[in-house]
């Protein structure tokens, strides 16, 4: 009987420790506890060579839920709102002529901000001959308070 209670025992923490490991050695790291993954979706250039679809969702990195409130990301010179379910969508376009034109294969970089989380940031991104891709963010809860000297609330936009 000690036998069976000692294999129960080791394997109920090896399940523990292994959950607690996997999740976060999926997330490429950040400066803070948060994280994010990218998944290439579609990798064929025949629909549209010029086109790069780019989406996700933004979560809380402790709880696993879903941000629904006052999200945005930052990409390419854009600024992109996150909707009630914390889903985002942008699609990259080279435009040519007298235009901004950015190319698939230009380095930028994708900022999720969401107010009350602390901000995270990609490293550079590129991606070579990429339909589209998902990058899902994972934000840490802001830890210092949200009210400035003056006693108002900072402004998020």
């Amino acid at each position: 009987m000690k036998k069976y209670n000692c294999i129960l025992l080791i394997c109920i923490c090896f399940l523990f420790f292994n959950g607690c490991v996997a999740v976060k050695s999926n997330l490429n790291p950040t400066n803070n506890k948060g994280g994010y993954k990218v998944a290439v979706i579609k990798k064929k250039i025949k629909q549209n060579p010029n086109e790069l679809m780019i989406k996700g969702r933004v979560f809380d990195v402790k709880t696993g839920s879903t941000l629904n409130s006052e999200t945005r990301l930052d990409i390419a010179c854009s600024k992109i709102p996150a909707s009630s379910k914390g889903e985002y969508t942008y699609k990259l376009t080279v435009v040519e002529r007298n235009k901004f034109k950015l190319s698939k294969e230009d380095y930028f970089f994708i900022e999720a901000i969401s107010l009350g989380y602390k901000t995270i940031r990609t490293d550079y991104l590129e991606f070579d001959d990429v339909n589209e891709v998902q990058i899902d963010f994972y934000l840490e809860e802001e830890d210092r308070p949200l009210i400035n000297c003056e006693g108002v609330l900072d402004s998020y936009k």
